[in-house]
């Protein structure tokens, strides 16, 4: 499957919304927020209900070992060091709002929390 035969007919026959990638809510909510590096255009998704968080970060960590070096990035990054300041904005989200972070590539579950300690950072699964 390919963008012509699964995405451009949908934008074709005018059903697609396009929605901004800037953090702001496009519904109550629901956020996405900018996460490029793995790839250009990548986006992180955020949902908020009360005072809980659940951070859904794609591809933007590969392995739980990136949580405590963020700086360590996967072959397939597009671009290295734009997806450290990605990984870097996503563990602090993620550890200031104490969020449920569901990731793409983590084994078991693939979520967990950020658990911060005073050596750094951590990861808990869920």
């Amino acid at each position: 499957m390919t963008r012509i035969d699964s995405v451009d007919p949908i934008i074709s026959a005018d059903l697609a919304d396009q929605i901004a990638v800037d953090g702001s809510e496009v519904l109550e909510g629901i956020s996405f927020h900018p996460t490029p590096g793995h790839t250009p255009h990548h986006a992180s998704l955020v949902l908020k209900s009360g005072m809980e968080r659940a951070l859904f970060t794609g591809d933007v960590m590969h392995h739980p070992i990136q949580v405590c070096i963020p700086e360590w990035s996967a072959v397939f990054d597009a671009d290295p060091q734009t997806a450290i300041i990605s990984r870097k904005w996503a563990l602090n989200t993620a550890a200031e709002h104490t969020a449920a972070v569901f990731t793409s590539h983590f084994p078991m579950t693939s979520a967990g929390k950020v658990m911060t300690y005073d050596q750094g950072r951590g990861w808990s699964f869920l």
